[in-house]
């Protein structure tokens, strides 16, 4: 746990510094911020929550199966198991995005995300605490599954926010050639915060633009203007982090 706080920290301070000198759009006022660290501290439990839970997915997997769980990978080599978790995390981040996008019954939990009407690295980390626990426990569920290693599966937890800091950076970040049907940049994923809706189902990948592509759900930036303003537009979204913590349950039961 030391060492993600240290890495957080350290990616923090870095994005931090890179936005101050090369944000390409005005900075979100100090209430916005002041919401984004009390999701960024709600992350920080929910991250505690399933880390005391993870322990127990192997055991709930060897009950369910009625034998000790060893994944098809589990004998690889862990640089291997590292990759082949980072690949199918990618895919999990992609299809878990599509599903919040996708479901009624799920999108009000996804929607706190979009109320953000200023997209910095701060924002990749605005997610509902239903939203972060239940993508945190299905990643590490999946990851178990295949037979990745416990510890390998904390340090790909982390790599992902980092990521997330990345991809929902203020950079004006191209990439060119092959690399950007690989890697999502700032830039491709701030489409899908567009306010006119254009990107509600595209660019939904993590830290890698390939599933998108692969899928049918890539928005090319290099085809399309940016962005004019950005954040869903539902003025019923609360802007304070308590207000939007009981929102989506107030959303479903006028819904129902």
């Amino acid at each position: 746990m030391s060492a993600l706080l240290i890495v957080l920290a350290a990616s923090v301070v870095a994005f931090a510094l890179l936005e101050t000198r090369f944000g390409a759009r005005r900075r979100a006022d100090t209430r916005h911020v002041r919401t984004d660290l009390a999701y960024v501290a709600s992350d920080f439990a929910g991250n505690l929550a399933v880390n005391a839970l993870r322990p127990g997915f192997p055991l709930a997997l060897a009950w369910l199966f009625g034998q000790a769980w060893q994944g098809p990978v589990a004998g690889w080599h862990p640089l291997a198991q590292f990759a082949l978790g980072a690949v199918v995390l990618e895919w999990a981040i992609w299809f878990t995005h599509w599903c919040w996008h996708r479901f009624d019954v799920l999108y009000p939990f996804h929607a706190v995300h979009h109320a953000s009407t200023h997209v910095y690295f701060l924002s990749g980390l605005r997610q509902h605490p239903v939203q972060f626990v239940g993508d945190q426990v299905f990643f590490a569920l999946l990851l178990t599954l295949i037979g990745v290693q416990p510890e390998l599966v904390g340090l790909l937890a982390t790599l992902q926010m980092v990521l997330a800091f990345f991809t929902h950076s203020n950079l004006d970040l191209r990439l060119r050639g092959g690399l950007k049907y690989v890697v999502a940049s700032p830039r491709f994923h701030v489409l899908h915060h567009d306010r006119s809706g254009r990107g509600d189902y595209k660019n939904l990948g993590g830290g890698l633009s390939l599933f998108d592509w692969l899928f049918g759900t890539a928005l090319d930036p290099d085809e399309v203007a940016p962005p004019e303003a950005l954040g869903s537009g539902d003025p019923t979204v609360p802007p304070g982090w308590r207000g939007q913590l009981l929102w989506p349950f107030r959303a479903l039961r006028r819904a129902s």
